[in-house]
């Protein structure tokens, strides 16, 4: 829909709305008499063109304004003024006490008092965001409103709004002006002004262009308020129905606040779609005719737009049509998806090189983590080797005694020697391999050691025994290991001399401390060699 249609739909609706307006006010000027029954269908129809009106107007403004809570002030008040209509129509027309007419009467203020109200407030929530809330000042202009209504109502009471003379019915025919008036007055200039002042401040149109044109309206309807506290003769004539004249002013009030900005609207989103670019986009309605086209659009037939409704996200040639129900009609768009398919397949043949890659990486990484293990695996044995190359030189040197030994005790002694040196050897590297894992060892990893190694002494007649007590779970890794070699050392040095010994590893003054005592004659000088820290004693034998 082009700029061009939109000010034909404009010009349409201010015909239609003008229209109305004046078959209304013939309605009122053509002469008719009350016996006749016209002048009740003239008043009727006056009435029911206004209904119409502003019954449209508010379905119009529920469509228009984008703010909720301004909406909903804004619908109410096209519903106050039905409501003032309503009961015009009641108080002319159905009513003849003449209390039910003057209640009618006042209630003509509940709309007046009310609009100027809920325009504040709309002004108030108008370009805030849903989570804003201002209720402290809607609850004071709905309060002071409230208020300003039950002074009129209850004017029967004080006569503080309306005084009627004692003498005479109380009728719109004749009264006068009470203080209560000049407060009523008062509160509906203060309303409109505030909010118009609102409005012009929250304005974001740098230029704000047209910002007078609301304070013709207004100034129009104060005028008419002022003719018609003084009773000026002729505005009887010309805008003499307080109902009409009012509404009229109030409605073009808040039409020329949307015409300059001052309320944002849901408009002109057809002038904004076509010149949108960059986007191949349609909207049709829901007999697929296309109302809406963006500058880049491509129009698509009807057959297109039934596949594509059919089908959703139909493609050909490499152009894929979506579609998607909207209200009243449909949208589609179109999108070029070649590139993406170009893309997608460039992206697959990379994934393929990067998978073939991958495997190219896992046979290296496997590779080389065979040659790692192998690597570590020497280097344990070299450790080991290092470490227990005098054991096995020991082994070595006992094989090459059993191959000579003729002696059935010696050689049940050199198995014995054999088999301390070998579980020496298996224990010790069980425990390199365990302290390769963490810094630290458990207690009872020592503890199983020197167990096994105590029970192959009795293989060569010696007595071994062994005290740990630590108060600890866990030892250093190194200290674990010097322990037990020493205990070895012990071992070998009683293989050669022979005698018993008591091993003992406990904790003194927070220092772990080895101390054996050793029986027999034993030549201690190699220990001492090898320990140069050790510190030896000797007890003499008591007769």
């Amino acid at each position: 829909m082009n700029e061009k249609t939109e000010k034909i739909k404009k010009i349409r609706n201010l015909l239609l709305a003008g229209g109305c307006i004046i078959t209304a006010i013939i309605c009122r000027h053509l002469p008719a008499n009350r016996e006749s029954g016209w002048l009740a269908f003239f008043q009727l129809t006056r009435a029911y063109l206004y209904i119409t009106l502003y019954c449209v107007w508010g379905i119009s403004l529920q469509r228009r304004i984008v703010n909720r809570t301004a909406r909903r002030c804004l619908c109410g008040i096209a519903s106050l003024m039905v409501f003032w209509f309503v009961i015009r129509t009641l108080k002319y027309n159905v009513f003849y006490e003449p209390v039910l007419r003057r209640y009618s009467w006042y209630g003509y203020y509940v709309p007046l008092l009310a609009i100027p109200s809920l325009s504040v407030i709309a002004a108030l929530k108008m370009r805030e965001s849903e989570n804003q809330k201002r209720r402290q000042w809607t609850g004071i202009f709905l309060v002071i409103t409230v208020g300003v209504i039950l002074l009129v109502m209850t004017n029967d009471l004080h006569q503080l709004v309306f005084r009627f003379p004692a003498e005479k019915p109380w009728t719109d025919d004749e009264y006068f002006y009470g203080p209560g008036f000049v407060l009523c007055v008062a509160w509906i200039a203060i309303g409109f002004l505030i909010m118009l002042g609102i409005l012009i401040a929250k304005c974001r149109n740098p230029g704000k262009k047209k910002i007078w044109l609301p304070f013709v309206p207004l100034g129009l309807f104060f005028i008419w308020c002022i003719a018609n506290i003084f009773r000026i003769p002729h505005l009887k004539i010309i805008a003499g129905d307080m109902a009409a004249a009012c509404c009229l002013l109030i409605a073009a009030l808040f039409e020329s606040c949307i015409q300059c900005g001052l309320i944002l609207v849901n408009n002109r989103y057809g002038e904004l779609f076509q010149a949108s670019r960059g986007i191949n986009a349609q909207i049709s309605d829901r007999n697929l005719n296309i109302r809406y086209t963006t500058g880049d659009g491509i129009e698509l037939d009807k057959e297109e737009m039934k596949e594509a409704l059919e089908n959703p996200g139909y493609e050909k040639e490499g152009i894929r049509l979506n579609s998607i129900p909207i209200n009243g009609g449909y949208a589609f768009w179109i999108e070029d998806i070649r590139q993406h398919r170009a893309a997608y397949e460039s992206l697959y043949e990379l994934r393929e090189e990067l998978r073939d890659r991958n495997q190219l990486l896992k046979l290296e990484y496997q590779k080389e983590k065979e040659r790692k293990q192998a690597e570590e695996k020497n280097r344990l044995y070299d450790l080991m080797q290092k470490q227990t190359a005098e054991q096995f030189q020991q082994i070595a040197g006992y094989v090459d005694q059993l191959e000579q030994c003729t002696d059935h005790r010696e050689y049940h002694r050199l198995l014995g020697k054999i088999l301390i040196v070998g579980s020496y050897l298996k224990r010790r590297k069980n425990l390199t391999l365990s302290a390769l894992e963490g810094k630290e060892l458990k207690e009872e990893e020592l503890i199983q050691s020197l167990r096994e190694s105590c029970s192959n002494l009795v293989f060569c007649e010696i007595q071994g025994h062994y005290y740990i007590e630590t108060g600890k779970e866990t030892l250093p890794a190194q200290l674990v290991l010097r322990a037990y070699d020493f205990f070895e050392q012990i071992v070998e040095l009683l293989l050669k001399q022979g005698g018993s010994f008591f091993y003992r590893l406990t904790e003194l003054n927070g220092a772990l401390r080895i101390s054996v005592n050793l029986e027999g004659d034993c030549q201690t000088e190699s220990l001492q060699e090898k320990y140069p820290l050790l510190h030896m004693e000797q007890e003499e034998e008591k007769e």
